[in-house]
């Protein structure tokens, strides 16, 4: 039984050859490329271009394939040296057609400074200072579906935070939130907007839109909504039920939590950057600051690159941990059942919307 290289899944036989029907790839003969890939291919030695990161096995013979340049461009196919079978990603195919219809324009080759330009470590000035925050950065979503509806719930959350500070009690979460025991279910759909301080807002912002636009890239808009407003409500409500009465309920933590569960599995390839900063002390750090600088590398904190499944999993158990603890001012319930509704969704989103199709609202 053939297997997918990229993801393990099973290969189902298609009139384009041995194709994942998850990750859009397709397994083919040299005789089934387009006429022009001959001219458009070339092997790849430079083990800086960022094509060895992953070795694939090829689907055939499962012999290690090599990658092969698509021109200068940095995309590349796998091809087997021992039955020559070529992989082409979903990526590669749509290149491969482009060009044999208009020849790509001529590029030069590219200098030490262009491939640590594209190195998929590289980090950029806000996200350097978002990491020394110690906040998580994920990184390698796919898709290209515009995180319009992500926006515009920041957007309202950002909106409905000012007025609660010019009419507290109009708009504030002393009226909005949810009181353990007296609140009605609905009155959760309007605390899981409120925040009760700064902290707690640009917090709770930053995670939504880190995983609202790899959730976005992938399911359409008005699934990322009745994640974040409906199971939003609901996590908030299975808080009042665990909390002591009485106990004022407000955030978006819950609704967030359910965006992030769902983009743990929706982007099963993205890795999240975990800084180390806040767990080192200031020497450690200052030792690192001046080896990085002698070194001419770009002033990042210590940090680990993590697969989004093994942060889930860490996300998943330092929650448990916290709600065992009866840690308070935070609502571990909201976020725990938040988490698992999320990944239940992301479930059931892979299977109606595959990872190859391309999202339309």
């Amino acid at each position: 039984m053939s297997r997918c290289p990229e993801d393990g899944e099973t290969l189902s036989v298609t009139s384009e050859g041995l194709r994942c029907l998850d990750c859009g790839g397709v397994a083919v003969s040299a005789t089934e490329l387009p006429a022009s890939a001959s001219s458009l291919l070339s092997l790849e030695t430079r083990l800086t271009s960022g094509a060895f990161e992953t070795t694939r096995q090829c689907p055939q013979c499962d012999a290690a394939m090599a990658p092969w340049r698509i021109k200068q461009q940095p995309a590349w196919v796998s091809k087997c040296p021992a039955c020559e079978l070529f992989w082409l990603s979903d990526d590669s195919r749509r290149r491969l057609r482009q060009f044999a219809v208009t020849p790509p324009r001529s590029v030069k080759e590219p200098t030490t400074a262009d491939v640590e330009a594209r190195d998929p470590n590289a980090l950029t000035t806000t996200q350097t200072v978002v990491s020394w925050l110690g906040l998580p950065i994920m990184m390698g979503a796919e898709g290209d579906h515009p995180p319009i509806a992500t926006v515009l719930v920041c957007g309202l959350v950002f909106v409905l935070f000012v007025f609660g500070l010019i009419d507290p009690d109009g708009v504030g979460p002393t009226a909005l939130g949810f009181v353990a025991g007296e609140s009605s279910a609905l009155q959760a759909l309007a605390a899981n907007l409120v925040h009760f301080d700064w902290v707690h807002l640009l917090g709770n912002l930053y995670f939504l839109f880190a995983f609202g636009e790899g959730l976005e890239h992938k399911v359409p808009r008005w699934v990322l909504l009745g994640a974040f407003f409906g199971l939003g409500a609901v996590s908030i409500w299975l808080d009042g039920l665990h909390a002591e009465p009485g106990v004022l309920i407000a955030g978006s933590s819950g609704g967030v939590a359910v965006v992030m569960g769902a983009c743990l599995v929706v982007q099963p390839r993205a890795r999240v950057l975990t800084s180390l900063a806040v767990l080192l002390s200031p020497m450690v750090m200052l030792v690192w600051l001046g080896v990085r600088f002698l070194d001419r590398k770009p002033l990042t904190p210590p940090a680990l690159w993590l697969p989004i499944w093994m942060y889930g999993a860490f996300e998943v158990a330092f929650q448990l941990l916290m709600f065992m603890l009866d840690v308070p001012g935070v609502a571990w319930v909201a976020h725990l059942s938040g988490l698992l509704m999320g990944v239940t969704l992301g479930v059931v989103a892979r299977k109606r919307w595959p990872q190859n199709e391309r999202i339309r609202d």
